[in-house]
């Protein structure tokens, strides 16, 4: 099929042919199969086509976007960030435990809050509510009397949504915590390992970093190799926005156009070091430099 287009474009069969595309749903798969074939690709992240939002948009203009992005890439003055790297497959594969266990944590703490807001309308909300341990049936409005048969059966469901949501990410945690013990008793018998569990193991070995935080940090970020500070912030989204005129300038944030799982996983290490060692140089340093 590509020779095909290429004959129909004009293009010597000799000549080499770099395809550039936007990262997307089907992004990976096309890539892969591109380079399978013997073609280079390219794939840019959304952040690199992006304007300002107030221009014109058409796929001829998104066309010329990419070619002239892709030019740029291999000028050498394209942003690391803006250029999607595919991680190993093994590293993808990871993920999925990761990013399973962030979407059932979300839905559990969903069917949490709307138990209790349905406990709160009826005046009825106790101080520690132990879900897992909580029975629908026994629960009473602020008159001692049961709720409505139609909203009682609706605080049954969401407790049996939550009861499997938080068995959902007990499995999960359990997996990530096998996968763990078994990197490191390879790692004590000298068994050969391979780089990814050789980082987790020894992430997860620092205080204050238990099994998740190690986890996204290694499958999310550090099998990746940078060359300097400039592309780990790039990676992060970490790197401050200036806003300079004349005799003025400040910051303006940070970018965030890059990992929001790295860089919430990052923030809250950060405020954990803050929180349980407030006397260390670093957070003296935060400290008078904030």
């Amino acid at each position: 099929m590509t020779l095909r287009l290429m004959r129909r474009l004009g293009i010597e069969d000799t000549s080499e042919v770099v395809f550039c595309h936007e990262i997307g749903r089907d992004g990976l798969w096309v890539r892969d199969w591109l380079w399978s074939s013997g073609f280079a690709c390219v794939v840019l992240s959304s952040d690199a086509l992006a304007g300002s939002g107030r221009e014109a948009k058409t796929d001829r203009l998104d066309a010329t976007r990419l070619a002239t992005r892709l030019w740029r890439f291999y000028e050498g003055s394209l942003e690391i960030g803006h250029v999607h790297m595919p991680p190993p497959d093994d590293i993808q594969d990871g993920r999925v435990l990761s990013r399973a266990r962030e979407d059932m944590v979300a839905q559990r703490t969903r069917h949490a809050n709307q138990i209790k807001s349905i406990l709160a309308r009826h005046g009825e909300v106790p101080p520690c509510l132990n879900l897992r341990k909580f029975e629908p049936d026994k629960a009473l409005d602020v008159f001692g009397n049961p709720l409505p048969p139609n909203e009682l059966d609706h605080l049954k469901r969401l407790h049996r949504l939550y009861l499997e949501a938080d068995a959902e990410v007990a499995e999960l945690d359990r997996r990530m915590k096998e996968c763990l013990a078994a990197a490191r008793k390879a790692v004590i018998k000298g068994e050969p390992v391979t780089r990814r569990e050789t980082m987790l193991c020894k992430l997860a070995g620092l205080k204050g970093i238990g099994v998740h935080a190690a986890w996204n940090m290694v499958h999310e970020c550090f099998y990746k190799r940078f060359s300097n500070t400039s592309q780990v912030g790039a990676a992060t989204g970490l790197v401050a926005i200036p806003r300079a005129s004349g005799a003025s300038c400040r910051c303006a944030g940070i970018s965030r156009p890059s990992n929001g799982r790295l860089r919430g996983t990052l923030v809250e290490l950060a405020w954990m070091w803050r929180r349980h060692q407030p006397d260390s140089a670093l957070s003296k340093w935060f400290s008078e430099r904030t």
